[in-house]
């Protein structure tokens, strides 16, 4: 669930700049999968909010806007949940996530 602000640039000949930033709100499904339960892997936790930025151009032709973007996404929480048992978990003593994006977006 992705709550982002984009602020646009004025028009140059048919290309304009624009950069976005807001807050996302992230479900890990795969942390709830069977093989992440094993006793002897480190457990995270499903939830997160990450800071997400970012900046793209969008170039708009006689029936399509094409609109190549690049986002960062640094998570806020601690996902790490403690585990006394296992001796990797703890010589950690936090762990974030980070996601590099790229992506286009046509418009027609």
């Amino acid at each position: 669930c992705p709550f982002l602000f984009k602020y646009k640039s004025k028009p140059y000949k048919d290309m304009r700049m624009y950069v976005i930033s807001g807050l996302k709100y992230n479900i890990d499904l795969q942390s709830n999968a069977d093989s992440r339960k094993a006793d002897d892997q480190i457990k995270i936790i499903a939830n997160d909010v990450s800071l997400d930025y970012g900046f793209g151009f969008e170039f708009h032709l006689p029936m399509v806007t094409i609109a190549p973007e690049i986002k960062l996404s640094y998570g806020l929480m601690n996902v790490l949940k403690n585990d006394d048992k296992l001796i990797y978990s703890a010589v950690l003593k936090q762990l974030h996530s980070r996601m590099f994006m790229f992506s286009i977006h046509f418009e027609g």
